[in-house]
């Protein structure tokens, strides 16, 4: 059999991967992307209501109703309270009083709404990640031929890949 025959050729392979051992393991890492949401308060708003005061002239009417009693002219006497009211006299009882009387009522003139939204906008944000590559540096010149000097058949594209 020839070293093309593909069976001879497995079958050296198998025996070349029974001898080796292995001297050291490496793990080769990459990074990988995690996005983390921040929220940051840019600003803020307060919302309160508060109270402006301003005064108001309101025009307001009293009216006050009178008895007026007068003794005519050649009449008798008239007594009111124990008091004696001759002719021609006149006296002004008060009977009825109305007056203005301001009460304050609360009542909504504008309505306000206060909303709040929230927009939502897609962006790509380009992000250079580094991934781990072995190299072997061979300054000895020890691979020759895609064959280790002195060890087994390993390919270099084996140990690169």
């Amino acid at each position: 059999m020839s070293m093309n025959d593909p069976n001879e050729r497995r079958a050296n392979e198998q025996v070349a991967m029974n001898d080796l051992h292995e001297v050291a393991r490496v793990q080769l890492r990459e990074e990988r992307l995690v996005v983390d949401r921040v929220h940051e308060r840019i600003g803020h708003v307060t919302v309160a209501r508060r109270v402006e005061t301003r005064t108001v002239h309101l025009p307001a009417e009293e009216t006050v109703e009178t008895l007026v009693i007068e003794v005519a002219p050649g009449a008798g006497m008239v007594t009111i309270d124990g008091e004696e009211l001759r002719a021609g006299e006149r006296r002004e009882i008060e009977v009825y009083r109305v007056a203005s009387r301001v009460v304050k009522d609360i009542v909504a003139y504008q309505d306000v709404r206060v909303l709040r939204r929230a927009v939502t906008a897609q962006e790509t944000l380009t992000v250079e990640l580094g991934r781990e590559v072995l190299v072997v540096d061979d300054p000895q010149r020890l691979v020759v031929e895609d064959r280790i000097v002195g060890g087994t058949e390993e390919s270099r594209a084996d140990l690169q890949g």
